[in-house]
């Protein structure tokens, strides 16, 4: 297992761990591609930003990487439905607690 750093001609960033010199089965289900792209680029726009560092490219690919898990949990979160309200307490529990905890 070796890592591999490449900045080609294409202006992509990537960094992987590869058994071996070999390109992930288009159809592998567990490769999430758009979250992938989405790492590559954040990671490249940090590096670029800061000036194409030599020798950096795998804390900018963690840096990225945890930006973007950080993005999707939000996301998700914003996806959900909001607390609904409770009619036996006349409101949801969140309103009734910074109520409870008001000086007026």
């Amino acid at each position: 297992m070796r890592y591999s750093v490449n900045d080609g001609a294409a202006g992509l960033f990537s960094i992987g761990i590869h058994r071996e010199w070999t390109m992930p089965d288009e159809n592998d289900p567990w490769i999430d591609k758009d979250f992938e792209s989405a790492v590559r680029d954040t990671a490249y726009f940090l590096w670029e930003n800061d000036g194409r560092p030599l020798g950096r490219e795998k804390d900018y690919w963690f840096t990225a990487l945890d930006r973007c898990l950080r993005q999707r949990e939000a996301d998700a979160l914003l996806r959900q439905e909001p607390p609904r309200e409770d009619p036996e307490h006349g409101g949801n529990d969140m309103a009734q607690g910074a109520d409870k905890n008001s000086d007026t």
